[in-house]
């Protein structure tokens, strides 16, 4: 199963790449980028994503016409750490990543999703798994940094993120999953962290650092809400009033999913009107 990386200003920088065999990892780069990343990734498959400045929803759907299998894995280019849970709550370092690899290419034969949670430290302590094994929950979790695809369904059911999203095109595509038939699995004995979700300390630097999350936040509750409906997406908020948070309700989606394809069928019909109103203007 390959290993598609979506890549951006960081050819010296990124480090996900680093925790695979480079026969299997595929990095994907704007036109004017192709130069620095063959100096300073060498060893790895650089494929041209031919515009630049498109967003990562266009990125991310260029890789899944580009690629060929069935399954793949897409993962953002500054994961740092991926590890497995141990019997006290916490992670440890994974050993080795193929183990995750392997579990995620067997789940895709049964899932349309698969996904690596963020680093929950703690999470285990209160509870009585087995962490030896495999800990699996399905659609719980939406496509964040680090996922499988099984694009023979996704094609199937022409799926794809939608480029009209500035933020939460992850979210997005795990709600389209949902509705159109599709589950998502997640296993929680795997973790992973990537330098986006790491917070400074002092509190000014913070602060700058809560806004700019909140931004992203406010944008993606707001896209959310209006193709799938306010009641099925769900924020929080910190002390001082920040918007700390923004996910898709996915139990109440696959409960009340008729009325959750009523909003997108409206969204898609006001999407085709204002592209036929767009083309009359340019002539």
């Amino acid at each position: 199963m390959k290993i598609c990386i979506p890549s951006k200003g960081r050819p010296e920088t990124m480090t996900t790449q680093r925790y695979f065999r480079p026969e299997d990892v595929i990095i994907f780069v704007e036109p004017q980028e192709i130069k620095a990343y063959n100096i300073f990734q060498p060893s790895y498959q650089i494929v041209d994503i031919k515009k630049s400045n498109q967003g990562v929803s266009y990125v991310r759907n260029f890789i899944i016409d580009y690629m060929q299998e069935d399954k793949i894995l897409m993962i953002d280019d500054d994961i740092f750490f991926i590890g497995k849970v141990l019997s006290d709550g916490h992670y440890e370092d994974l050993d080795d990543i193929y183990d995750l690899v392997s579990d995620a290419e067997k789940m895709l034969d049964k899932y349309w999703g698969y996904v690596v949670p963020f680093s929950i430290f703690a999470y285990f302590i209160s509870k009585n798994y087995d962490c030896s094994r495999d800990i699996y929950q399905y659609d719980k979790t939406a496509l964040v940094a680090f996922f499988g695809l099984n694009l023979k369904k996704l094609k199937e059911r022409s799926i794809r993120f939608d480029e009209n999203f500035i933020e939460g095109e992850d979210c997005d595509i795990a709600v389209q999953i949902l509705i159109q038939g599709g589950h998502i699995c997640s296993n929680y004995k795997y973790s992973m962290n990537h330098k986006l979700r790491v917070e400074g300390g002092m509190s000014n630097s913070r602060k700058f650092r809560i806004c700019d999350v909140e931004k992203v936040y406010r944008t993606t509750a707001d896209s959310l809400s209006k193709k799938y409906g306010s009641e099925f997406i769900q924020t929080s908020h910190d002390e001082e009033g920040y918007l700390t948070g923004c996910r898709p309700r996915l139990d109440l989606i696959i409960k009340r999913k008729d009325l959750v394809l009523k909003y997108f069928k409206k969204y898609q019909k006001s999407l085709k009107a204002a592209k036929l109103k767009n083309n009359d203007v340019s002539f």
